[in-house]
């Protein structure tokens, strides 16, 4: 999950982290990484990911180590080897979609700081907005939003599964024979992760606090 340090609740998060653990699902957090490590390590978490969670918020793009991850996130959405779900923390689509409101305005500030980054950004943001994603808006039971989010996470990890296995099964059909005589190979496609650690990637913000989860 990405999202920005100190714009999202603790206890939010701290329901969500015990969410996960009731529902079987194990996970990483980079506290547990070797001390001195290059940050872009977590950049190689998310390529072992099978899903990423970017939590939007409004301060989301005060972080430029955010927006990177975000568009780490999109060049591996693009290549078909990343599931992402947005999340809309308080803050409205439209005004993360459209730069507006104190989303556009944060954004803008960063952007002014690294004019040679500002193109990526508003790609990758309009990539992962494009996507199917959960609102909690003002006033509405965070606990409830969570319950949402594990059964959203459940669900496509389902899927992944389903498809992990039709694709495991084609890869043992082997080889066939054709009317020829001749061998017919079947290819196996391997994906970022195999059947039995699917992971959801959930990176926490400019801290770089990284968590994995697999099922």
């Amino acid at each position: 999950m990405s999202y920005k340090t100190g714009d999202v609740r603790l206890n939010f998060l701290s329901h969500l982290v015990d969410a996960f653990e009731r529902h079987g699902i194990n996970f990483f957090i980079d506290v547990h990484e070797q001390k001195g490590k290059d940050l872009k390590n977590l950049f190689v978490r998310i390529e072992d990911s099978s899903i990423a969670i970017a939590l939007f918020s409004p301060r989301y793009p005060e972080s430029k180590w955010c927006m990177d991850e975000l568009v780490k996130m999109k060049k591996l959405v693009v290549k078909k080897k990343l599931i992402v779900i947005p999340i809309f923390y308080k803050v409205q689509v439209k005004d993360v979609r459209n730069l507006k409101g104190e989303f556009g305005e944060n954004f803008y500030k960063l952007a002014k700081a690294n004019p040679d980054r500002i193109t990526k950004w508003k790609d990758a943001l309009e990539c992962i907005c494009n996507k199917m994603g959960m609102s909690l808006p003002d006033r509405s039971s965070e606990a409830d939003f969570v319950k949402e989010i594990v059964k959203e996470v459940q669900r496509v990890l389902e899927a992944i599964r389903l498809e992990e296995e039709k694709n495991h099964s084609v890869c043992h059909l082997g080889r066939k024979t054709g009317n020829m005589g001749s061998e017919l190979e079947f290819p196996c496609t391997k994906k970022s992760i195999g059947i039995s650690a699917m992971v959801v990637a959930l990176i926490f913000g400019i801290l770089g606090l990284l968590m994995i989860c697999s099922k």
